[in-house]
């Protein structure tokens, strides 16, 4: 019977504590996502309500998620294949959106409005990256051009993962061939999460372009890819060089092997 009461009580008392205690937290939902994870109705409709409330002004940051060239500082001291490892990092960190997710962290309402939404700054970036994606995978061209670039990519790229010299150290022509090998770090991933973009993601893109319009910023469009892209590769003309470490600038013209003939109508 003792044990019964005293069983009693403390369960009173603890419910009294309970009730007289903070709420509990809000439970947040911090898992990040990447540009080939489907995002549900619910999801994105949260996404596009604290999007809009955002503005512009407040989403602008994410346009740093688009992919750029890298710039590896001449005088580097680090090998090739530790500034390319390091490159594909990076460009993959922003691609999820850490910029805005920083950009956010830092704002003084944003951190309100996602703590109603139960979302961390980094979950909703990465959301609005790969809404971004589909975007732009919505307005490329054929597929097929697509994956015949990411096999060139992977073709240039495979030397680096194993070119263990000082970048710094390098002669000025080795460094522009290396240099022109790590502009495929960032097509390469960018052409991965375009390929990989699952078909809802690209179905809500198209659905809601017009509010995703007025949102996500102007570039998330075909020329997140072009502007990775030499002439000759966004023309996706059907021949290409037989070595790719040729300098364009090397090319002389030579007079003498023009052919010349008579032009008919």
């Amino acid at each position: 019977m003792r044990t019964s009461l005293a069983a009693a009580v403390g369960l009173t008392v603890g419910l009294t504590l309970a009730g007289c205690g903070e709420p509990p937290p809000v439970r947040t939902l911090s898992v990040r996502i990447d540009a080939a994870t489907p995002v549900s109705e619910r999801d994105f409709a949260d996404f596009l309500r604290l999007a809009e409330t955002l503005g512009p002004e407040g989403m602008a940051s994410l346009a740093e998620a688009l992919p750029s060239a890298p710039d590896w500082p001449a005088a580097s001291t680090r090998t090739v294949a530790a500034l390319a490892e390091a490159e594909d990092h990076a460009v993959r960190d922003r691609l999820r959106g850490s910029a805005l997710a920083a950009s956010l962290a830092k704002s003084p309402r944003a951190p309100g409005w996602l703590k109603e939404l139960g979302w961390s700054a980094e979950r909703f970036a990465s959301i609005a990256a790969a809404i971004g994606v589909a975007t732009a995978v919505n307005d490329l061209p054929d597929e097929r051009e697509l994956q015949r670039l990411r096999g060139e990519a992977a073709m240039r790229l495979a030397p680096l993962a194993d070119d263990h010299r000082l970048f710094g150290r390098l002669p000025e022509a080795d460094a522009a061939a290396v240099r022109r090998r790590a502009a495929w770090i960032p097509r390469s991933i960018l052409l991965e999460a375009l390929i990989a973009c699952p078909a809802e993601n690209r179905r809500l893109a198209r659905v809601h372009a017009a509010e995703l319009a007025d949102v996500l910023p102007p570039d998330f469009d075909r020329r997140a890819l072009d502007r990775l892209l030499t002439d000759r590769e966004r023309a996706a003309i059907p021949f290409h060089e037989s070595n790719p470490e040729r300098d364009d600038a090397r090319l002389r013209w030579d007079g003498a092997a023009v052919v010349v003939r008579p032009l008919r109508d």
